[in-house]
């Protein structure tokens, strides 16, 4: 996406929408903390969506309330 943003960022507009799906558990909070991150700092909420998008996988319910990362 980067690569794109960069390549037509004059001609295009860019849009990111959240869509949690109900089978994450957590993507619904996840989605929250990367709204508010954005109104504290737009890098640091595409730095979150990065992050949970490279961990999708890795990321629990359980393990996200323990590390504190989420909270709602």
């Amino acid at each position: 996406m980067d690569d794109a943003a960069a390549s037509f960022a004059a001609t295009v507009a860019f849009e990111h929408r959240d869509f949690p799906l109900p089978k994450h558990i957590w993507a619904r909070r996840a989605a929250i903390a990367a709204r508010h991150f954005e109104r504290v700092n737009g890098e640091v909420s595409v730095g979150w969506r990065r992050f949970a998008m490279r961990n999708l996988r890795e990321i629990t319910d359980t393990n996200q309330r323990v590390s504190g990362a989420l909270r709602a």
